[in-house]
């Protein structure tokens, strides 16, 4: 979390251990029982829990103790993520009325994201035109058959009408 030099948290205490050990003993709860525990606003425990000292505080306490780091921004956003697929799968196995619309950006959303569309640019389609006489093709065979060290058929190519 990006904070202005003024509101960062500046130093650690005995208070911001215990919480600390308070989500890594309860890492299927959330900020507002943490919060309600401590005797804190859910926006300034926050405030805390995102701070990068705290942070890193947190990561450090729970790889001493071989835990998982759950109480992350990073899995946040990965929880918001799933709860947002879980609700449009819902609605759509659950029969709840959806649009066309709906079901053509949520799916090209997730394509998208999964890498699997591209940005709309269309490919460029690219074309060689070469002039060549009878002559350069008769030297390319024999250039051809010099490098594979064959005794090729040699062609003869064009005429009078050539």
């Amino acid at each position: 979390m990006t904070e202005s030099a003024a509101d960062a948290l500046q130093t650690l205490n005995h208070r911001h251990e215990a919480i600390a050990l308070w989500l890594i003993a309860n890492p299927e709860k959330q900020q507002n029982d943490c919060a309600r525990e401590f005797g804190y606003t859910v926006p300034w425990l926050s405030r805390i829990i995102n701070s990068d000292l705290f942070q890193a505080l947190y990561t450090d306490m729970c790889k001493e103790r071989k835990e998982v780091a759950v109480h992350t921004l990073g899995n946040k956003i990965i929880h918001a993520a799933n709860l947002g697929l879980d609700r449009t799968i819902e609605k759509l196995e659950g029969g709840e009325a959806v649009t066309e619309r709906f079901v053509m950006e949520t799916t090209s959303g997730l394509l998208d994201r999964l890498g699997f569309m591209g940005k709309g640019e269309v490919a460029e389609e690219k074309h060689l035109h070469l002039h060549l006489t009878a002559g350069d093709v008769q030297a390319a065979a024999e250039r051809a058959r010099i490098v594979n060290g064959e005794e090729a058929e040699v062609i003869e190519v064009g005429g009078a009408d050539a």
